[in-house]
């Protein structure tokens, strides 16, 4: 819900405040002390149509002042020995969860610091100490061995050259990839060819030159490609998709022109000539790119030295850019400019380091593409160089991390995130409810609860702030108790409009940064696409996995290698195929891995461990051979041939596992349209599976089956989608594999085509998800918590084509929000949820 109020003066920028409303004659304590704290204590009854729900919410604090909340607790040096450093990475380097740092120093070193978790840091470990005046370093896995490997530029040998990761903490000898690049200065790595491996570019200043290295697919590299050669004392490069087309285009800083430019990528990694999005950046030493306004594409940003400025340029949507927007004009020498999302509000930050005032400092994201004055971090990086965001210490939050020439530091500096964290015990009131309030001294807010079950407040105070009045305004506003109103989200969020044709969605951490990442599969343009979570719902522009399953219907993510890393299953339904790609751990993936291509029109993979070995087999449904089969998983990630379960499944759609008797086996069940039917396979626990065992054959069109225990008697039940009757329905597990007839759900879901079970209340009870693509419609379906189901509640009604359903917490805020697939809009888009969270 969103309060329809507006602060007169902006306390901390919008701040929410965790409160449980009361009807009773002791209302919640606000106050502020002479620090800047606002103290709420609150423990109240709340009356709805007369019956006391007890709700009790601890004491919290939350300062108000943004430069204290998001100024540094600890600044940390990792090291005091990097001479003359001139840049800093972080990554995690030795594969044990832990971000670690590189960095390049002009004394010809190459050098990392282990993390050992907690934020504190090893002693220097060199990887090399022969690249002659290095100017830049760079991580990524170059020869898909799962391991992030090492890139540097030296300056005086014109090379840009990698370090092999031996996978033991340890690198290899320098492996130079060319010696063409006169004075080279910066090095990025990603896949400009989209052919599943990384490459390199570089630009070089005494040659003006931005050229690009074609990775074999082994770790060796083709002879140096020129984008550009005359980009007068070519500083710095950077790659994003900036026309919105799925190929990463490439982005350059040319220092003597006071240029920043872009060359548009043709798909097959030729490129376009240069366009300059502005000449105004004088002395440009530093170019980055990242959507800073929210609409969809990215924007670039730029640090200048001559004029002292970091500055953004909009991006239109179509690779034109708006003219320079200026953040700011103190950045005494800007050197280094990086956007993250500092403070969790949604939006990307601005950071900064400058050379000359030895400031490293950032600017808040206002949300309506203006940025906060500059708020500094440090002024003790002498001779800042760089800067950049990780989180270092886990605690979910990103710290700072520069590097500075003069005192040849290293460091780090942990911030708080501005989002309150509370520690509430909380009852449920037909949900979990929290309400935007305005902290008072003075005036309490006036808080009811009518007989409707509508919660109103009235609110018209003062906040006190180190004994100055701070006017805030909030306007009456009314929230209905009834979920269908709770739940209807306010805004959606469109993650892409670039999967032509989407078909499904699917999530999961692909990158091991801890955020939820989404998965697409796309027919019309045959490919399978991720899309980076930045931590709180915010998302990239589409990766490409690939580009060449034809006419794909699914995908699906599990770890199939044992290696920790996610990996990426998927189907064609025109060349009868599963395939998986296998995640190298840093969110790029392998080339395509053929399964099998006996699944005759494959329309639907799942991943689950089907004999007890403890890997992940494969299942598929194949809609023109009416087959269910499975392959299993040798250990190693290879697979047997196929092993057919049944083909007797006139249009199989669907297929899922789950242990439906109770044996501790994961048994099957599918759903097939032509035949109108729900069936499972019982599994003996050695992958040995019995005949098929009819649940019904009324699911008109069935074309999608769910499990999962509806009634909280501890089996497992069914769920169904059928599109020809417009029907959720589920079948009862009587606790043996036998299974009640069809219980409708509803019968408005027009089209229904997936259908999906998760608490999404927080109420203990799982409640169902269907998307329907006839009427282009999200919903969902409260579970009462005695085996019957609200009436349907639309999440979203103007989805062209709803085609794919699923749920997970994309914004960290401990709700499961929905995710759903947009045929007709080529739309993959996710709902926040909104029970329990209101928004200020």
């Amino acid at each position: 819900m969103r309060a329809r109020g507006r602060a007169r003066v902006l306390v901390c920028s919008v701040f929410l405040v965790w409160a449980v409303v009361a009807a009773r004659d002791e209302e919640p304590v606000f106050a502020v002390d002479d620090e800047g704290t606002l103290f709420i204590n609150s423990s109240n009854r709340v009356v709805v149509n007369g019956v006391d729900v007890l709700a009790v919410l601890r004491t919290i604090a939350v300062d108000l002042d943004p430069q204290r909340v998001m100024e540094p607790l600890e600044s940390h040096n990792i090291s005091l020995s990097a001479v003359n450093v001139y840049t800093v990475y972080a990554a995690d380097l030795d594969n044990d969860g832990y971000i670690d740092v590189v960095s390049a120093s002009n004394n010809n070193k190459i050098a990392w610091y282990r993390n050992d978790g907690d934020g504190a840091f090893s002693s220097p470990r060199v990887i090399a100490t022969n690249v002659s005046d290095a100017t830049s370093v760079f991580a990524s896995d170059l020869d898909n061995d799962g391991h992030l490997d090492i890139l540097s530029a030296s300056w005086h040998e014109n090379a840009i050259a990698w370090y092999h990761n031996n996978g033991n903490s340890t690198f290899s000898t320098q492996k130079v990839i060319t010696t063409e690049a006169a004075g080279a200065h910066s090095v990025y790595a990603t896949d400009l060819d989209n052919d599943g491996d990384m490459d390199v570019l570089s630009a070089s200043s005494r040659d003006d030159k931005i050229a690009w290295y074609r990775n074999n697919g082994d770790g060796s590299f083709s002879t140096q490609m020129v984008i550009f050669d005359d980009l007068d004392f070519a500083y710095s490069v950077y790659a994003a998709d900036l026309d919105n087309d799925g190929d990463l285009d490439v982005l350059a800083a040319g220092a003597e022109d006071n240029a920043i430019a872009w060359y548009r990528n043709h798909g097959n990694g030729t490129f376009s000539s240069q366009k300059v999005i502005t000449t105004d950046a004088e002395y440009a030493t530093s170019v980055y790119a990242a959507d800073l306004d929210n609409d969809g594409d990215i924007d670039v940003l730029s640090a200048s030295w001559n004029d002292d400025k970091i500055a953004w340029y909009r991006n239109h949507g179509n690779g034109t850019f708006s003219p320079q927007i200026v953040i700011t004009t103190e950045a005494n020498r800007a050197i280094s400019v990086y956007a993250r999302d500092l403070d969790n509000d949604g939006y990307i930050d601005v950071l900064s380091a400058s050379a000359f005032d030895d400031k490293i400092a950032w600017y808040h994201n206002n949300r309506d593409g203006t940025f906060s004055s500059q708020i500094v971090i440090t002024t003790d990086a002498d001779y800042a160089r760089a800067v950049h965001a990780a989180d270092l210490d886990n605690d979910g939050y990103l710290d700072v991390l520069s590097a500075s020439a003069t005192d040849n530091k290293i460091a780090c500096c942990r911030t708080q995130n501005l989002t309150m964290r509370v520690r509430a015990q909380r009852r449920l009131i037909c949900s979990v409810l929290l309400v935007c309030a305005v902290g008072a001294s003075g005036q309490d807010p006036s808080i009811a609860v009518d007989e409707d079950g509508a919660l109103l407040i009235n609110a018209s105070n003062r906040v006190v702030f180190n004994g100055v009045d701070v006017l805030a305004v909030l306007t009456a506003m009314a929230v209905d108790l009834n979920p269908r109103r709770v739940m209807a989200p306010l805004e959606s969020h469109t993650i892409t409009t670039n999967a032509m044709s989407a078909r499904s969605v699917y999530a999961a951490d692909l990158d091991n940064d801890g955020h939820i990442d989404v998965l697409s599969a796309s027919s019309a343009d045959d490919k399978i696409a991720w899309y980076h979570n930045h931590g709180n719902g915010t998302f990239s522009t589409q990766n490409i996995i690939a580009t060449n399953e034809t006419d794909t219907y699914s995908v699906f993510a599990a770890d199939l290698d044992n290696d920790g890393h996610t990996d990426v299953l998927s189907t064609s339904f025109l060349e009868h195929r599963v395939a998986w790609y296998r995640n190298r751990g840093d969110g790029t993936f392998s080339s395509r891995r053929i399964v099998t291509t006996d699944a005759d029109g494959a329309i639907a993979v799942y991943a689950a461990d089907l004999d007890n070995d403890r890997d992940l087999d494969i299942l598929s449904a194949s809609r023109d051979d009416h087959k269910i089969a499975w392959y299993r998983n040798n250990g190693d990630g290879t697979f047997s041939s196929q092993k057919v379960i049944t083909t007797n499944v006139d249009g199989a759609d669907s297929v899922f596992a789950a242990d439906l008797n109770n044996d501790g086996a994961l048994d099957i069940l599918s759903a097939s349209r032509d035949d109108n039917q729900i069936a499972w396979y019982r599994n003996d626990g050695d992958g040995n599976f019995s005949t098929q065992m009819v649940i019904t054959t009324d699911a008109d069109g069935a074309m999608s089956v769910f499990a999962a225990d509806l009634d909280n008697d501890g089996a497992v039940d069914v769920l169904s989608a059928s599109h020809h009757d417009n029907k959720i329905a589920w079948y009862r597990n009587n606790g043996d594999g036998n299974f009640s007839a069809q219980m409708v759900i509803t019968t408005e879901a027009e089209g229904a085509s997936s259908v999906y079970a998760v608490d999404l209340d927080n109420d203990g009870h799982l409640d169902v998800l269907s998307a329907s693509s006839s009427d282009g419609k999200i919903a969902w379906y409260r579970n009462n918590g005695d085996g019957t189901f609200s009436s349907q509640i639309a999440i979203v009604t103007e989805g062209g084509g709803a085609h794919s359903v699923f749920a997970a917490d994309l914004d960290n805020d401990g709700h499961l929000d929905v995710l759903g697939a947009i045929t007709y809009e080529n739309k993959i888009a996710w709902y926040r949820n909104q029970i329990g969270q209101m928004l200020l």
